[in-house]
């Protein structure tokens, strides 16, 4: 036994202890001892089995809350979906973004959308209907502090009418006014969730619990010994030529190195969860590096004032300062292109800004 697993039960011994009175055991056939011997290791055997099926589930039960801890994480990082329009040209919007065919725009309360409608629609006995004549075209159009889109619906093949357009439009910006509170909302979501995953990833008490059971389990071999021993001491006294008494040693030579695998196992299955859930510790200290962008959104305000200070700074004569606006507002077009997301965009700009 290693240093390590000092403090484990004592592993299993088919030995009959010095000195033991071997000769007082009641006399049985050796047939009788080897089913007796057995008898004892079907039972320990399974004991054993049900230990490491329940280990097996505990860590199944953990895998399954750390998933569905994750999973809301994910979930409250994501913006709710507010209203979407179109299908071929398709307009999403959301708590802090909105999608249109150019590519995913984040919502700031500078963004305006507003529809306007062109063309006419055929008129037949005072009714309004579809028809191959509806020539309208209603246009929305969207604008943010450094990018414009204009969507396009026709009538004739669109689902849609023109006040739902315009019900849309007012929808947009009623959000974007609302798009800061969203974000810290989000924010507060996310955090909460962290904390969920983090008390999830660390509960491992179920899972050590089981484990220690395991180990418990595959060294409790004191019914399966004594069997053993009562069966060693027929066969001392039996004759060797016998085929049952050969049979029978080489059955319990057998159920004695099974025993000890089964309590190595249990040993090396415990010690590999005590090392899981010292990573498991260390993983749940770790703020998730895609957190940040939720709690401090890059926004069109925070973007102008770093380059009004830049912009000071190159009148004061900082180093390379005109290059380093340059380059952030080049950042900023493939940002907008939909080359960079803002959370790259708004890294890559505080590093050029730390420059200055």
């Amino acid at each position: 036994m290693s240093s390590s697993d000092a403090h484990s039960p004592s592993r299993p011994n088919f030995d009959p202890p010095d000195g033991s009175p071997l000769g007082a055991v009641a006399p049985i056939s050796v047939k009788d001892a080897h089913r007796a011997a057995e008898q004892a290791f079907r039972s320990y055997r399974s004991s054993v089995d049900n230990a490491r099926d329940g280990l097996s589930r505990a860590e199944k039960d953990y895998a399954a809350s750390v998933k569905r801890a994750e999973r809301g994480r994910a979930e409250a990082a994501s913006p709710s979906k507010i209203a979407s329009i179109g299908v071929v040209r398709k307009v999403t919007l959301s708590e802090t973004t909105i999608r249109t065919p150019k590519g995913e725009f984040p919502l700031t309360p500078d963004v305006e959308a507003r529809a306007e409608q062109h063309g006419n629609k055929q008129v037949v006995q005072g009714w309004v209907f579809k028809s191959d004549n509806d020539r309208r075209e209603v246009y929305l159009h969207l604008t943010g502090p450094n990018w414009a889109d204009v969507v396009p619906f026709s009538m004739k093949h669109s689902f849609s009418q023109p006040r739902d357009l315009h019900s849309f439009a007012a929808q947009i910006t009623a959000a974007a006014r609302n798009a800061d509170a969203a974000r810290a909302r989000i924010a507060r979501r996310v955090a909460e969730a962290d904390e969920r995953r983090a008390a999830a990833i660390v509960d491992r008490a179920a899972v050590e619990q089981a484990a220690e059971a395991f180990v418990g389990i595959a060294h409790a071999t004191v019914e399966l010994n004594a069997a053993a021993e009562t069966a060693k001491a027929i066969l001392d006294n039996a004759d060797p030529s016998e085929r049952h008494t050969a049979k029978a040693r080489e059955a319990l030579s057998a159920m004695s190195a099974q025993a000890w695998a089964w309590a190595d196992e249990a040993v090396a299955a415990r010690r590999r969860v005590s090392d899981e859930s010292a990573s498991a510790r260390a993983q749940a200290q770790t703020v998730p590096a895609e957190a940040w962008p939720v709690s401090q959104p890059p926004g069109p305000a925070r973007d102008a004032d770093a380059l009004e200070r830049a912009d000071a700074n190159a009148r004061r004569g900082g180093v390379d300062a005109p290059d380093i606006i340059d380059q952030i507002r080049k950042l900023g077009e493939l940002r907008d292109a939909g080359l960079l997301t803002p959370g790259e965009f708004d890294a890559k700009k505080m590093d050029l800004l730390s420059r200055l």
